[in-house]
C-alpha cells in the first residue's frame, strides 16, 4: 500500500469514525467519550498526512509514532463504547477491526523504517 492509499484510509477511517460519533448518545458521560474518539481518529489521519511531508529522518519517524498512537486511543476508545453498552453497533466492531489493521500497517512500517535507518552496534 503506498504512501497516498494509505493517506486515503486514514483519512476514511477518521470520517467513518466521525459520522459514528454523531450516531451515539447524547448524554454527557458518553459524548465526553465521543469527542476523544473524534479527537484521536482525526489527530492519526492530520498525523499521517504530516509522515508524508516530513522534513527530517526524526520528524518523519516521530509523525509515525504518534499516528500509532492515536490510532491505538481510538481503538481504546471504541472498546470502551462498546464494553459500556453505549455502542452495541456493527459499525463499532467494524471501526475497531479498522484501527486494527491500521495500527498493524503502521506499526510494520515503523518497525521498517527503525531497522532500515537506525546505526548497527
Amino acid at each position: 500500500m503506498d504512501p497516498a492509499e494509505l493517506r486515503a484510509r486514514s483519512q476514511k477511517f477518521a470520517l467513518d469514525v466521525g459520522k459514528f460519533c454523531d450516531t451515539l448518545p447524547r448524554n454527557t458521560r458518553t459524548q465526553a467519550i465521543a469527542n476523544q474518539l473524534h479527537d484521536s481518529a482525526h489527530s492519526a489521519a492530520s498525523n499521517y498526512r504530516a509522515v508524508c511531508r516530513a522534513q527530517t529522518p526524526k520528524l518523519f519517524i516521530s509523525k509515525l509514532c504518534i499516528v500509532v498512537e492515536e490510532i491505538d486511543e481510538a481503538q481504546g476508545w471504541l472498546e470502551t463504547l462498546i464494553e459500556s453498552g453505549k455502542a452495541r453497533t456493527d459499525e463499532a466492531k467494524r471501526l475497531h477491526q479498522e484501527g486494527t489493521e491500521l495500527v498493524k500497517i503502521f506499526t510494520a512500517s515503523k518497525h521498517t523504517w527503525l531497522r532500515n535507518n537506525m546505526p548497527r552496534k
